[in-house]
């Protein structure tokens, strides 16, 4: 029988953050952290707050200040975006999802348990699919720099994860 690893200092910030429920000091959801992920550092509080602003700032938390943070979800709640799709995604009842909306996907939410809700909070139905389709990109020079003198284009496949969605409901659709 394997041994189950234990959690990770990451883990564990994590399992205290769900438990945040507003703003809260950086030093104070620290000591939670230490409580039960006890530290053999020479500092173990510098050590947290340094992981905390490192790893976790804009994943899991927003530094409101310097000595206040906010869980993600918490700072998220509410938020909309307007967000006007190209036409050709319209005429082909296809949203794009994947990248355009991984910056807004709580991490490990994979993409097929995105949720999608029209203005009044009704749940959309769609169904994930992965379509290949033709792109003209700029040529991309050796460091990488598009040529921006608008004289070479190259025809790229592109593979993107899309919704394809089965109604049609007008209005605002939110994540």
């Amino acid at each position: 029988m394997a041994d189950k690893k234990p959690p990770s200092l990451y883990d564990i910030i994590e399992r205290v953050l769900a438990l945040v429920p507003g703003p809260v000091s950086i030093d104070e959801l620290a000591k939670r952290v230490l409580a039960i992920y006890p530290s053999k550092a020479k500092n173990p509080l510098t050590s947290v707050r340094s992981t905390l602003r490192l790893e976790h700032a804009g994943k899991t938390l927003v530094v409101l200040d310097r000595q206040t943070i906010v869980p993600l979800r918490v700072a998220m709640q509410g938020v909309r975006f307007r967000i006007p799709l190209p036409r050709e995604e319209v005429d082909r009842g296809v949203f794009c999802i994947a990248p355009a909306f991984d910056c807004f996907r709580r991490q490990g939410l994979a993409h097929q348990d995105m949720h999608l809700l029209d203005a009044a909070g009704n749940l959309l139905t769609s169904r994930e699919v992965t379509l290949k389709q033709q792109v003209t990109r700029p040529k991309m020079h050796r460091s990488t720099m598009p040529d921006v003198s608008g004289q070479a284009a190259e025809d790229q496949s592109h593979l993107g994860v899309y919704r394809v969605f089965q109604c049609t409901t007008a209005g605002h659709v939110g994540l």
